[in-house]
């Protein structure tokens, strides 16, 4: 909602946002995307069957999200609270911590998974080549060490190939060619 749109707007992106301002902008952002943050009961969007599929599984050990690659990724021991907010146990540093969770929230996660599992694939194929070698990698930057005679264009077609569980999902590249790495 508004409120904490204003903190993550100033958090993230250094924004001073008012809250009717940020208001505005949750309601336009619903309201042009009903697929996501859904239209009515008939049209719920993603985050809301996420949230409700969470609250159906109160009371199981385990409630997981399978994503198009068909990688799971689970939330364990979901708990409602006194509040009504829902909880969860995720592993973050080595141990188990309960945090609490939405429909918004887990639609979050599920969008930072595509985009690694979709990167994680260019990262294979890109070490099934003979003339390149990965050298690094962070988030959605790839760092090879490459023949002379391989070209940007290659390696950015490389990075662009849609998965086979995604065959239509747009993807696109920016390489740079140098003798040492630079940010």
């Amino acid at each position: 909602g508004g409120p904490k749109f204003v903190s993550i707007a100033r958090t993230m992106a250094g924004l001073v946002v008012t809250e009717e301002e940020a208001c505005d902008i949750v309601e336009k952002f619903r309201a042009s995307n009903p697929k996501i943050a859904g239209a009515d009961r008939r049209n719920p969007g993603v985050w809301r069957v996420l949230d409700n599929a969470l609250k159906n599984s109160v009371g199981k050990p385990r409630f997981e999200i399978e994503l198009p690659s068909g990688r799971i990724i689970p939330h364990f021991q979901p708990l409602s609270g006194a509040d009504r907010n829902m909880s969860v146990l995720v592993p973050r540093l080595g141990k188990f911590m309960r945090v609490k969770t939405w429909g918004s929230n887990l639609w979050e996660t599920c969008c930072q998974g595509m985009a690694r599992d979709v990167f994680g694939e260019a990262i294979l194929t890109a070490e099934k080549r003979p003339d390149s070698r990965v050298v690094a990698h962070t988030h959605d930057e790839l760092i090879l060490e490459c023949e002379m005679d391989v070209s940007v264009k290659e390696i950015e077609d490389l990075m662009c190939v849609a998965p086979e569980w995604a065959p239509t999902l747009p993807l696109a590249a920016e390489g740079h060619e140098m003798q040492r790495y630079s940010k």
